[in-house]
């Protein structure tokens, strides 16, 4: 029975009897206020009967709220098959590659600020890449989608000649194809309000009570070609974050014009918040014309970009580029990663079973990265020293900087 109709059952008048002569005694003249007003109270006892009382959902005008993701859409602990969903061209050797999450497409990745992914080919797929022992190769990418992307994850991958994954990548996926994914695993911890920071044996995201609103004044991004991804992800989720107050500098590396990656997003967050990003492009083979700067990054190039380093806890250099040697190696089994010791990010009070992060610059064919060529990256910076940080040396040690100002992928 319609609403309507059940008003208009419950509503029946009574049956009334209309005299054309007067019966008898005084004569009233008759009002039917009561009647009015005796419907209108059934008509609202109508409407709470067939609505079901106040406590019935369907009332609310609004749709129920989606219920938050905490966990990832993917494993840190074990590979997914993930299916290439489109292949987006970027330059002369490097495209966008976008996957499929797995479930009905709401779920996101909920990346950890910052975080990587290891990738290699599915079990069983026919001229998969092998490494030296014969097993199948892996190798470490930045995702360049936010955290809370739905249904996607977006991998942005430079073919190199010798990089048994990325020609994989590049010349034998096709859309439809499946790529095994793992991840996502923290590296450098951003604090901040959209920094989704997840344990690493649970994968549960943690995105409020763990954070540190604007923890510097200023922080220096230095990067080099592909090795913009975590400096990238780090800075879209810094910039959009309203509360942020801290400014960043980049210094990004490229051998030529063509080669520098993001460069439209980057130029996009630029004009975004002109007042808190400054992007400085240099170039090793600079077109005619080229406004930027020239050459290596140079003690120069820091000393008039990077604030220097008596301004103390207030400020921080961060280092990623894309070739660096192998300083830090992964062991893996069927099932985990064997993590090596590291700094804790997470107050133990409040997450006492989450495996230490570690510290990876990820997005080419070695497991860590830094800006540069490996005499590059300790010309700046100085070795890192296995899976710690090692002393700081380089220009950055002659410009007084310390361990605790500096931080390299």
């Amino acid at each position: 029975m319609s609403f309507l109709r059940f008003a208009t059952h419950t509503l029946r008048p009574v049956s009334v009897r209309y005299l054309s002569t007067n019966t008898g005694g005084s004569t009233k003249s008759s009002s039917n206020v009561p009647f009015y007003l005796g419907g209108a109270g059934l008509a609202g006892l109508a409407t709470y009967v067939f609505l079901g009382g106040a406590g019935n959902a369907s009332f609310s005008s609004s749709s129920p709220t989606k219920p938050k993701q905490t966990t990832s859409a993917l494993d840190p602990e074990r590979f997914l098959d993930l299916k290439l969903k489109a292949v987006e061209p970027y330059n002369h050797n490097t495209s966008r590659f976008v996957f499929e999450l797995p479930g009905d497409g709401s779920g996101a990745a909920l990346s950890p600020v910052t975080s990587l992914v290891v990738v290699r080919a599915s079990e069983g797929t026919p001229g998969a890449p092998v490494d030296k022992k014969g097993k199948l190769a892996m190798r470490a990418y930045t995702p360049i989608s936010r955290p809370e992307h739905e249904g996607e994850v977006v991998l942005l991958i430079k073919k190199y000649e010798q990089g048994v994954i990325s020609k994989y990548v590049h010349e034998q996926l096709k859309p439809g194809d499946t790529l095994a994914v793992k991840g996502p695993i923290p590296k450098f911890p951003y604090k901040g309000t959209y920094a989704c920071h997840t344990c690493f044996v649970s994968h549960v995201c943690f995105s409020t009570p763990i954070r540190t609103e604007n923890e510097y004044e200023h922080v220096a991004l230095i990067g080099g070609g592909s090795g913009i991804t975590p400096l990238y992800q780090l800075l879209d989720n810094a910039l959009r974050d309203p509360a942020n107050k801290t400014r960043f500098t980049l210094l990004y590396a490229n051998v030529s014009e063509s080669d520098i990656l993001l460069r439209d997003e980057l130029a996009a967050l630029e004009r975004a918040h002109p007042h808190a990003l400054r992007v400085v492009h240099t170039l090793d083979n600079p077109p005619a014309g080229w406004a930027g700067a020239k050459g290596y990054i140079s003690r120069e190039l820091i000393s008039a970009h990077v604030p220097p380093a008596e301004r103390g806890d207030k400020i921080k250099v961060v280092i990623c580029g894309e070739s660096l040697a192998a300083h830090f190696v992964f062991f893996f089994s069927n099932t985990h990663i064997l993590l090596p010791p590291h700094f804790p990010i997470y107050p133990p009070p409040l997450l006492p079973s989450c495996a230490p992060p570690f510290a990876l610059c990820a997005n080419s064919e070695n497991f860590v990265g830094g800006p540069g060529p490996p005499g590059q990256v300790n010309a700046i910076a100085g070795k890192k020293e296995g899976p710690k940080q090692g002393a700081v040396g380089g220009v950055l040690k002659e410009l007084g900087y310390t361990e605790d100002q500096v931080f390299k992928f």
